[in-house]
């Protein structure tokens, strides 16, 4: 299982968090690969973030921080 999350990049805010019920924030995969599609409309516009990653095996979280940045224009 892979979650994602998405904090204000600067201030390290969390606006949307990991979310295992209802697989809210679970990311799907395909024959393609691995994809997520966030909703963003709560996000402030003009600001800065970053997806966190949190892998799921046998019980145990590791979240992987700071993959990459992204901005609301």
């Amino acid at each position: 299982e892979v979650y994602y999350q998405i904090r204000d990049a600067y201030n390290g805010k969390i606006l949307t968090p990991f979310t295992k019920k209802r697989n809210v924030t679970r990311v799907s995969n395909d024959k393609l690969g691995m994809y997520f599609e966030p909703s963003l409309s709560h996000l402030p516009v003009g600001r800065t973030y970053t997806v966190d990653l949190m892998t799921v095996l046998n019980g145990v979280e590791r979240k992987y921080m700071d993959n990459g940045i992204f901005r609301i224009a």
